[in-house]
């Protein structure tokens, strides 16, 4: 594995050796993963007569796929 050892505004540490190097390179990459809120059918309800701006009645009559379909435009996943 070569490294390359001239890099504008990175400086590699020639010291370590290259297994480790690359685990610490792999490590410094890794994201944090965030999990998703999960919303009940009946705040399903309610977030969705607020988005449609509809009533509670008429969103009260919504299946259960249109429901899914407002909380997917709003990153959120349905808990039921």
């Amino acid at each position: 594995m070569r490294i390359p050892r001239k890099i504008p505004g990175i400086f590699f540490d020639m010291s370590i050796e290259p297994t480790t190097f690359a685990q610490s390179l792999k490590l410094t990459v890794m994201r944090i993963k965030r999990t998703t809120p999960k919303v009940s059918r009946e705040r399903a309800i309610e977030i969705a007569s607020n988005h449609n701006c509809v009533s509670m009645e008429i969103a009260r009559n919504y299946t259960d796929s249109e429901l899914k379909e407002v909380l997917r435009v709003l990153k959120l996943k349905a808990n039921f």
